[in-house]
């Protein structure tokens, strides 16, 4: 029963634009025999003036139908109806969007209004043939496009035959398939590192390597290391599941930031110390926020990862204040690291890009960690920003909004982070 439940769903938008032809085609017959070449009624005129009908254009036929027309203008497919000439009988406002037609489209060719030729010829070979054909065409110019394009012809009670023209803009779809595809490849290629190495590992300790302590001790630990590492990998496509889901979160909760602050960064003390690198909490103590504990501390957790992974000395602080001037607290991750070029500020939130391999040496990322933050940021009603120059450190900053619906309705974005935040108490490790 599920999969008959689907099969309809999946089929109704056909089954939709089935009804909505079938529908058409009944009623031009009738005005064909009744009326012979009639235009609209002057309830219609309203809407002839918008299609671009010339109020004397005599069409061969004329649609008399609101509930018809508005179905069809109300379809996600555009559809229209041509005569063996090319000219345009009827469009919808969707074929108007998709095939970028003139107001004024109706009663004219199609061949005259920059439409692209393999549609052109699919309408003349469906009308030599008189058979129905479906194409799926890709456009680059001026911009990349995929359209569906099914053709049919429609018999017409003593006059010749019309087509019937089916276009569905398949982009998004398009597009989405080239990410999923993406995502495999750079999944794929993450997970084998790792896996590469284990295995590598585990046969060097098989083969004697574990006979000498102190290769022994090594390998163990390269083993450990490349363990964890694809643990990490599993935990941010898991993250990223829960987020392409649309994961529901918890109910919001008023939370003390620097509390949260400090559980961040005692979770990064052991990796900072054996940097060398001070931690500081420079968050005011009184300094709150009503927000989903858990995807906030994931955003931080995310962003401290990557300040520490990329500092090898001097410091990792956050700080955090409230502009008057808005409902928006700002959460910062200042850091001492390499930084980040101007022209990547953008592109390390997109997922799995990395930065260049000769500046952060030895430190190995998935290019997961900032694009998971800025999704949780965005999901919380906030956003992310990045100051960066290379050599000089980075700091990200978090904006939340802090106040009520009524309260946050008076600022229309986020205040820009201040330059200097005085501390009203510092904490290190």
């Amino acid at each position: 029963m599920e999969t008959s439940s689907s099969i309809v769903l999946e089929d109704l938008p056909a089954l939709l634009i089935a009804a909505a032809v079938f529908s058409f085609a009944f009623i031009l017959l009738r005005i064909l025999r009744r009326r012979g070449n009639r235009t609209l009624a002057d309830s219609q005129q309203g809407s002839s003036e918008r299609k671009g009908i010339p109020p004397d254009h005599p069409l061969p036929f004329a649609i008399s139908s609101p509930l018809l027309t508005t179905v069809l203008n109300g379809l996600e497919e555009g559809v229209m109806v041509l005569d063996r000439a090319g000219t345009i009988l009827f469009a919808n406002d969707r074929a108007g969007e998709i095939l970028s037609l003139p107001s004024a489209s109706i009663g004219r060719r199609l061949g005259h209004l920059s439409v692209p030729f393999e549609i052109l010829d699919l309408v003349k070979r469906v009308f030599e043939t008189d058979q129905s054909e479906t194409r799926e065409f890709a456009f680059y110019y001026p911009e990349e496009r995929f359209l569906k394009v099914s053709a049919q012809t429609l018999p017409m009670t003593g006059k010749e035959k019309t087509c019937l023209l089916i276009v569905t803009d398949r982009t998004q779809w398009k597009t989405m398939e080239k990410i999923h595809k993406d995502l495999i490849t750079h999944i794929s290629h993450e997970v084998k590192t790792p896996v590469s190495a284990i295995a590598a590992l585990s046969e060097a300790l098989m083969m004697g390597a574990a006979e000498d302590p102190e290769l022994r001790d090594r390998f163990l630990k390269s083993l450990c290391e490349e363990a964890n590492r694809l643990s990490r990998l599993m935990e941010s496509l898991l993250e990223l599941v829960r987020l392409d889901r649309g994961v529901v979160l918890s109910e919001k909760t008023r939370l003390s930031l620097r509390e949260l602050a400090q559980e961040v960064l005692s979770s990064f003390a052991a990796a900072a110390q054996a940097k060398g690198l001070h931690l500081l909490n420079e968050v005011p103590a009184d300094l709150t926020v009503e927000t989903h504990q858990a995807a906030l501390f994931q955003i931080l957790r995310n962003l401290m990862d990557n300040a520490v992974k990329f500092t090898h000395q001097g410091y990792v602080r956050l700080f955090a204040g409230r502009d008057p001037r808005s409902p928006f607290v700002f959460i910062c991750v200042e850091d001492t690291g390499i930084g980040i070029p101007p022209e990547d500020h953008e592109r390390i939130f997109h997922r799995f890009y990395q930065g260049d391999r000769s500046r952060s040496g030895t430190e190995r990322g998935f290019g997961l960690g900032l694009s998971i933050a800025k999704e949780w940021a965005e999901r919380l009603g906030g956003r992310i920003t990045v100051t960066s120059q290379p050599g000089q450190g980075s700091c990200f900053t978090v904006f939340l909004p802090a106040a009520t619906n009524e309260e946050r309705d008076q600022s229309h974005s986020p205040p820009p982070a201040p330059a200097t935040v005085t501390p009203t108490q510092t904490e290190t490790f």
